[in-house]
């Protein structure tokens, strides 16, 4: 009976040291511009993640999983696609932080849809 209180207490200071959290460095980036990623101080695992998936996706879902290593303060994410998604920190239990950001079209993007092809040329 002794060691269940003792195994109990690892346990929970185990638990009681938050894992790391996330934010990103602007909510609002363009597409083709890197998505900045803090890492905040917390316990860390061995083997720590980044992903951008859309909201709401399964959190088993990870399609580009970016390798973050243990002294990292800073990471980027590829920002390819328009919309809005969600920064993913992962671990090998699943999600510990998550932030939302939102990719915009970039402004070459933008001039390309706002060119209409002139009448005299139909």
């Amino acid at each position: 009976m002794a060691r269940v209180p003792a195994l109990l207490f690892v346990l929970l200071a185990a638990c009681s040291t938050p894992a790391p959290r996330i934010h990103v460095a602007q909510s609002h980036v363009s597409a083709g511009t890197p998505v900045v990623v803090h890492i905040e101080e917390g316990k860390r695992s061995d083997a720590l993640w980044l992903t951008l998936v859309s909201p709401g996706s399964p959190d088993d879902f990870a399609p580009e999983r970016i390798p973050i290593d243990e002294r990292d303060t800073v990471a980027e994410l590829p920002a390819r696609s328009v919309g809005t998604y969600e920064v993913r920190l992962l671990d090998p239990r699943g999600v510990c932080a998550r932030a939302r950001v939102h990719i915009e079209p970039s402004s070459i993007a933008e001039a390309k849809q706002q060119v209409t092809t002139p009448i005299w040329a139909w």
